[in-house]
């Protein structure tokens, strides 16, 4: 949401608000958005589920030991013939560059 223009990022918050507001039966949706005021403050009526960086650190480090291991398998990453500790360092890198996202 917050990587919408800031114009059009309105209309839809509008949107959503007014789709909810006339709507007989359940609505659900679904919007990643880091916390900008405006998006808080137009979406301060819904509930809310926030994750934090660290919620996520054990499925990143899955995600990134397995995807480098694929590409050392399937011979993507430097023919397939990476030492154990460049894969180490490769790994950490990713995960530190990951930000927990």
């Amino acid at each position: 949401m917050d990587e919408v223009d800031h114009a059009t990022r309105l209309k839809l918050l509008n949107a959503l608000k007014y789709i909810v507001k006339r709507s007989t039966g359940v609505v659900k949706f679904f919007t990643t958005a880091r916390m900008d005021t405006d998006i808080l403050i137009n979406l301060e009526t819904f509930r809310r589920v926030e994750l934090q960086p660290d919620d996520n650190v054990s499925d990143i480090n899955r995600f990134v030991e397995s995807s480098v291991q694929s590409a050392i398998d399937d011979s993507r990453l430097l023919h397939g013939d990476v030492p154990d500790d460049l894969k180490v360092e490769i790994c950490d890198v990713l995960r530190f560059r990951s930000k927990g996202m």
